[in-house]
């Protein structure tokens, strides 16, 4: 309590002072080297920020995981060393840093994605919103980017999230967390889109040469797979569901010739558990099936997932990299992330294979899988007619900041 009444004072006394502002604050997602989706928000505010020429940029990292795909240049500067101002209240030297680093800056952004619902701990959901009050004291134009809400707020975050929203801009990234905090009565709230939508895809000739020749060969056939240990844990029979997915992959792969991309999206536990699945598809699956391995950059792997006729993932943000690349998704979700993205590009539901709707054998997967394929060209239409009015969502995220 002594450091954020010091630290309080601190802002206030720093905030009278006359000073000339220029450029912007960006606190970073958690971990964007080890989470493509965390890496593809961080790459899309940093090079929207870089087109809106809006002066220097500092990026604050919010944890103790490095900032390796962002460069540092004449515009860009990279903090390392404040990330425990995010996690806690008890971190002194950085409390007092903190005011005075930030004060010659005109605007202080936060990218949200789901660290602020208390999901990741309610210390880092305080203090993260602590620092921000404290860039509002010092005179900043302070926001929260694209950010979501996985459940009601509890009480305490409703209070916390309805105080802020009287001086900072709160971007909700879909109409699932934008209704769950307009029924809890929480100020301020505008519904956006999800940041990752603005995300460029790589050139092809970035791309590993030997993946290339895997998507060229099967363009026509090539099915992205996705799954993950965390998502499919919450489902419960672990084991079982995994096997129904490996066989179900394997009959489509003799009976209709489809071929398979394994796609991670997390480091390295992502890729661990993509590979041990390649070896569940047995011993010829490398005429049929590849993993993408080690991770590529988060760009790479969305124009790889914009090759692919249909995509099956338990990971949004590579949903996203296929929505946005006008390519069709069948997601397994999780913490009701995909429904949001689903109403606002059109979709049903139905697109979603939950605890509930998993098949219980590999004859119902297989069938499932095949007429959501089948399903693809349709739904990528209905995709493409969404798709402009969600990157206008995405972009009001920057509404007001630099001259575009």
């Amino acid at each position: 309590m002594f450091i954020k009444k010091s630290l309080v004072a601190a802002s206030s006394m720093i905030a009278r002072r006359p000073r000339k502002r220029n450029g912007v604050v960006v606190c970073s997602a958690p971990v964007p080297e080890r989470n493509r989706g965390d890496q593809a928000l961080l790459n899309v505010v940093v090079n929207e920020l870089r087109d809106r020429d809006v002066g220097p940029i500092l990026l604050l990292s919010t944890s103790n995981q490095p900032i390796d795909s962002i460069a540092e240049d004449q515009d860009v500067t990279i903090r390392e060393d404040l990330f425990s101002l995010f996690l806690t209240d008890r971190c002194f030297s950085e409390s007092l840093l903190f005011p005075h680093l930030v004060s010659r800056y005109r605007h202080f952004l936060v990218i949200g994605a789901d660290v602020l619902d208390e999901g990741y701990s309610v210390m880092r959901s305080k203090a993260t919103m602590d620092a921000i009050q404290v860039a509002s004291r010092l005179k900043l134009q302070t926001r929260i980017l694209g950010f979501s809400i996985n459940g009601p707020p509890s009480p305490g975050l409703k209070d916390r999230l309805d105080s802020l929203g009287r001086t900072t801009r709160l971007f909700a990234r879909d109409p699932m967390s934008y209704k769950r905090m307009e029924e809890a009565g929480v100020s301020g709230v505008e519904q956006s889109g999800d940041l990752a939508f603005l995300l460029k895809p790589a050139d092809e000739s970035a791309i590993d040469p030997v993946v290339m020749r895997f998507v060229s060969d099967h363009r026509d056939k090539l099915i992205g797979l996705n799954l993950t240990e965390v998502v499919f844990g919450m489902y419960g029979k672990t084991e079982e569901k995994l096997s129904i997915v490996a066989e179900a992959c394997k009959t489509l792969a003799e009976k209709d010739g489809l071929r398979f991309l394994l796609l991670p999206h997390d480091e390295p536990e992502g890729v661990e558990f993509m590979r041990q699945f390649l070896v569940r598809l047995g011993a010829d699956a490398d005429e049929w099936a590849r993993l993408v391995a080690p991770l590529p950059h988060c760009s790479h792997l969305k124009f790889l997932a914009g090759q692919c006729k249909h995509v099956f993932t338990a990971r949004l943000h590579l949903g996203i990299a296929t929505l946005g690349m006008n390519r069709p998704v069948t997601g397994f979700p999780y913490q009701g992330k995909f429904e949001g993205q689903f109403g606002l590009l059109g979709l049903s539901c139905d697109g979603l294979i939950g605890p509930e709707r998993f098949p219980t054998n590999v004859e119902q997967m297989a069938d499932l899988m095949r007429k959501r394929i089948e399903k693809s060209e349709e739904l990528a239409q209905t995709i493409a007619e969404n798709l402009p009015n969600v990157k206008r969502l995405s972009r009001f995220n920057f509404d007001g900041i630099g001259g575009t």
